[in-house]
C-alpha cells in the first residue's frame, strides 16, 4: 500500500486531476518487479565499476568474510570487494528514499564484526547517516539520481517531467564519481 502526500495552492484548480496523474505514475514506479529491478541494475553497476578499477569480488548476498559469519540478524551486504588489502562491504541502495536508520545501524555493526569497511552506495542520505558511517571508518557513496535500467526510458521520462524526480536510464557509473571513491580509498590504511 502505497502513501503519498500532495501540497496544492488553495486556488490550485483542477488538483483532483494531476493527483490521479501522479497517483498513476507513483504506482507505476513502485510496482515490486520495478523496483527489484532498479536494485539489482544498480548493484551491477557499482561491482561492475569496482571491478573495472581492480577491486576483487569476496562475495555477493553474503553475511560471511574470512571465514567470520553474521548471525545476529538475517541481514546480508550485496558485496564484499577487495583491493590493496583493504576490504570493503558494499550495501546498494537504489530508491527514492533513505535508508532506514535501524538497518543503517545493523550493516554498520555487521561490518564491524566482519572486519570490513562499509560502503554504503545510496541515491540520498541524510547528514546524520553520513556521520555515523564516516565515524565506522566507512564511505557515504553517494549518487543522487535513481538509476534504472534500459528499457524504463519512457517511466523515466514521465517521472522526471511530471513529478521532478532525480532518476535516469544508465548502463555505467561515470568514470569521475568512481574516481572519487578510488581516491578516498588510496588515503586509507590497511587495517
Amino acid at each position: 500500500n502505497i502513501r503519498a502526500r500532495f501540497l496544492f495552492r488553495p486556488r490550485q484548480r483542477y488538483w483532483k486531476r494531476q493527483v490521479k496523474k501522479a497517483a498513476g505514475l507513483i504506482s507505476a514506479y513502485s510496482e515490486p518487479g520495478i523496483s527489484q529491478a532498479c536494485g539489482k541494475h544498480a548493484e551491477t553497476l557499482f561491482l561492475l565499476a569496482l571491478l573495472k578499477r581492480g577491486f576483487e569480488l569476496k562475495g555477493e548476498n553474503t553475511r560471511e568474510v574470512e571465514g567470520r559469519c553474521w548471525s545476529e540478524t538475517d541481514h546480508d551486504l550485496d558485496f564484499v570487494v577487495a583491493k590493496d588489502s583493504k576490504v570493503y562491504g558494499c550495501e546498494v541502495k537504489n530508491r527514492l528514499d533513505y535508508i532506514e536508520r535501524e538497518e543503517l545501524e545493523v550493516k554498520l555493526r555487521m561490518c564491524e564484526y566482519l572486519g570490513v569497511r562499509p560502503v554504503f552506495i545510496m541515491r540520498a542520505c541524510g547528514k546524520t547517516y553520513n556521520y555515523e558511517i564516516i565515524q565506522k571508518r566507512g564511505y557515504a557513496w553517494i549518487f543522487q539520481d535513481q538509476i534504472y535500467p534500459p528499457g524504463q526510458e519512457r517511466l523515466v521520462e514521465k517521472v522526471r517531467q511530471q513529478l521532478g524526480l532525480h532518476v535516469r536510464c544508465s548502463n555505467e557509473i561515470p568514470s569521475g564519481m568512481v574516481d572519487r571513491f578510488m581516491k578516498w580509498h588510496g588515503r586509507q590504511k590497511v587495517v
